[in-house]
């Protein structure tokens, strides 16, 4: 039996862990990468478990968590490394009020770049590992090879057609 919260669980630590290391967090830039790949993270974790193919509705749900746990890994970093800090160094009242205005906004905001991109991570992910089921749930087919080797006319020998 698959484990669903083991999953969004390492897959979210991965985003957010990834999210937070000074050095390589940089490269969330390029389309939330670290969180794309938490996403992927928790399908391929439930895909290794579950032995079966994951659709995309699962591939998104397991994103849409794991975005939720990486966020809060990023905030909980936030939170106990500069919110001490931030109130020593400010030391005036409306400087914290504006201060945790502003916090408020990014963290809405990133909230939402953290479920958007982590969901679109699960959803590659269960394309990438669950092809099995989507070729029969959409209708996909992919053996192009083997319909053009049926269309072409085979050609004898001597360079004529055959009948």
């Amino acid at each position: 039996m698959p484990s669903r919260p083991t999953a969004i669980l390492i897959g979210g630590l991965t985003a957010g862990i990834l999210s937070i290391i000074p050095f390589i967090a940089f490269y969330n830039i390029f389309f939330g990468i670290w969180i794309v790949l938490g996403g992927l993270v928790a399908v391929f974790t439930y895909k290794r478990d579950a032995k079966e193919a994951v659709s995309l509705g699962q591939g998104a749900f397991l994103g849409f968590c794991a975005g939720i746990v990486g966020w809060l890994v990023v905030l909980a970093a936030i939170l106990f490394t500069s919110g001490a800090i931030l109130s020593v160094t400010l030391g005036l009242f409306i400087g914290i009020a504006i201060s945790s205005v502003i916090t408020l906004l990014v963290g809405i905001i990133s909230l939402v770049a953290f479920i958007t991109c982590a969901t679109l991570g699960g959803i590659l992910g269960a394309y990438m590992w669950g092809k099995e089921n989507l070729k029969e749930e959409y209708h996909l087919d992919t053996n192009y090879v083997g319909k053009e080797k049926n269309t072409i006319e085979p050609v004898t020998k001597k360079g004529g057609r055959t009948k």
